[in-house]
């Protein structure tokens, strides 16, 4: 396996050595990056400061991490889980045998694994004497959660998926030995049981040979495909032990709809909207050969931009699905921008032009949705009376179950109870939510004598359909009044 190689060029862009370009031609740049590291900082406090669940999923894998302290089943027939791997319930239940059912404080752990994410690919693509690669590296990667929903700074495996997947191949990639190989592969492993999708970081090795190393058909490539084997292993060793949890796992998110129509207006929206990937590809055409580290970001992107936009394009994927391939984009676009920009740098008004498109390639790259993304940011499961509705529901005893937020009746009584969400993803039809509740979570709304409803910015119409049919009807309690909560009987 070639050794990484780094650069030692200490250029910024737009400020390569023996041009007069100076603080006037950085300024649009360095502009851009403090609106980026405001916009950032901005975020960050508001997730690290929101107590409540910042989606309906937050609180229901919060459940699950609750009954595996209880040594309640946490992947049974009796009740649906999350579609994520095992480990996001080992670490939430890691953090909540400290801190007990604590959503803030499992938030802020998982956002510190968000930053140390950029931090750890800057350090293994920047050369260690270019303090302003790493700082652009390290920049756009904490941007990109303006773009992928704030996934990194919420209580969801797809930041410690793409940590563990990170250093599996920095690991990967050093190896010159067998216990670093083993090393790798037990990280590999590891980022498949945060989220399933990171198995697409253990076919980089081998798109990596295919791509740069010949003959193809070698042992180098044998090798290469260890990461992909390891991972398949696991998969086929969960299927004989454990096979509810490969269900959750593979199962359920294999059946549903990967929807095709959306492939081109999603395909077109990215390039229009990420112009950054422009100036990439300019570098790449007009610059030196590609060495080291940079292939190895063009082997990530070529390995996990079609797997990830796939899992974007699956029903009820979104953009949080794009992380890894972004990361790849960043760690290629941050050490070949400067050769864009050397190009167009030869007098200072040419580098300040270089510098103006750079950043405002950089703005609209990861704020060209600011007011959407901003809602998202602001946007909850709840509101501020949620004491109140446990307090009601300790009030009524166990007879009373919470579908959208199941964490109420187990605050305010120790019950478990089914998630809607959980129990719509894991009973799909035709590979969507189907049109009406499973037989399980109909069957506990039959036996409960109350549902609390608990609005949230996800709407499921299967659920005030049933609440109707079953009998229910609201009831007037003042604690609740003029809050997301809302007290049914029957």
């Amino acid at each position: 396996m070639n050794k990484m190689i780094v650069r030692n060029e200490p250029n910024l862009p737009g400020a390569a050595p023996g041009r007069a370009t100076g603080w006037v031609a950085r300024f649009p740049i360095l502009l851009a990056v403090a609106v980026i590291g405001f916009a950032v900082l901005f975020a960050i406090c508001i997730r690290v400061t929101e107590p409540l669940a910042i989606s309906p999923w937050e609180s229901a894998i919060a459940m699950d991490a609750m009954r595996m302290l209880a040594g309640v089943p946490v992947y049974s027939p009796s009740h649906a889980t999350h579609l994520y791997g095992p480990l996001l319930t080992a670490a939430l239940a890691g953090i909540f045998s400290v801190t007990g059912l604590n959503l803030l404080a499992a938030r802020v752990v998982f956002c510190v694994i968000g930053l140390a994410l950029p931090a750890a690919l800057a350090y293994a693509c920047a050369p260690r004497r270019n303090g302003p690669q790493f700082l652009a590296i390290l920049g756009m990667g904490l941007a990109i959660e303006w773009r992928t929903n704030f996934i990194g700074l919420t209580a969801q495996p797809d930041a410690p998926a793409a940590l563990l997947g990170m250093l599996a191949l920095i690991c990967w990639v050093k190896a010159r030995s067998w216990p670093m190989t083993a090393a790798s592969l037990l990280l590999f492993i590891g980022a498949l049981l945060f989220k399933q999708t990171a198995v697409a970081m253990a076919v980089i090795p081998a798109v990596y040979v295919l791509l740069f190393e010949r003959p193809v058909f070698s042992r180098r490539m044998l090798r290469a495909l260890l990461p992909l084997a390891a991972c398949a292993l696991t998969l086929a060793a969960i299927y004989v032990l454990e096979p509810d949890m490969f269900h959750a796992m593979v199962t359920v998110p294999a059946s549903l709809n990967i929807r095709l129509k959306r492939a081109f207006p999603e395909a077109l929206r990215f390039f229009a909207t990420f112009p950054v990937i422009f100036l990439i590809i300019s570098s790449l055409l007009s610059g030196p050969a590609l060495r080291g580290a940079e292939r190895w970001s063009v082997a990530a992107m070529a390995a996990l931009f079609p797997a990830c936009f796939l899992a974007m394009l699956k029903s009820g994927g979104t953009y949080n699905s794009m992380m890894p391939a972004y990361l790849a984009m960043i760690a290629l676009g941050g050490m070949r921008l400067e050769y864009f920009s050397d190009q167009c740098s030869t007098t200072t008004a040419r580098a300040f032009v270089a510098s103006c498109i750079i950043a405002i390639a950089l703005l609209a790259s990861f704020f060209f949705q600011f007011e959407q993304s901003a809602i998202i940011l602001l946007s909850h499961c709840g509101d501020d009376k949620y004491s109140d509705a446990v307090e009601v529901a300790r009030s009524l005893d166990s007879r009373v179950i919470c579908p959208q937020d199941p964490t109420i009746p187990f605050r305010a009584n120790g019950t478990f109870g089914r998630s809607l969400f959980f129990e719509l993803d894991t009973h799909p039809e035709r590979g969507e939510w189907p049109p009406e509740l499973p037989d399980g979570l109909a069957s506990e709304m039959r036996s409960a004598k109350f549902v609390m409803e608990a609005d949230s910015y996800i709407s499921a119409p299967q659920f005030d359909a049933a609440l109707v049919s079953l009998g229910y009807h609201p009831m007037t309690v003042a604690q609740l009044e003029g809050s997301a909560y809302r007290l049914w009987s029957k």
